[in-house]
């Protein structure tokens, strides 16, 4: 995924996380995703608070570049982050463990 800087096709989708840790040998006991609000609140609450401390700092060139980074991260979760990206929690155990 070119706008977080990572190969294409290393993560999985919800489904997917816990079809790979089953093939490891696990065993799924719960597993809850973040809702688009969540979401929503967690992305707008990094991006101003970036915006924030630029317009605080207005001279200093590395928030300039860090707002800009984040306009840029923000722009693309815009188009593509409720598709692409979210939270998740998953919580295994291993065979013969306690349920």
């Amino acid at each position: 995924m070119k706008l977080i800087g990572d190969p294409v096709g290393i993560y999985r989708d919800h489904a997917g996380n816990v079809a790979f840790a089953e093939e490891l040998g696990l065993i799924a006991v719960y597993a809850v995703v973040s809702s688009d609000n969540e979401w929503d609140q967690f992305e707008w609450g990094h991006y101003m608070k970036v915006r924030r401390e630029a317009e605080a700092n207005p001279d200093d060139p590395k928030l300039a570049a860090r707002l800009s980074r984040s306009r840029h991260w923000r722009d693309g979760y815009l188009r593509w982050g409720r598709a692409t990206m979210g939270f998740g929690v998953y919580v295994f155990r291993l065979p013969g463990g306690a349920n």
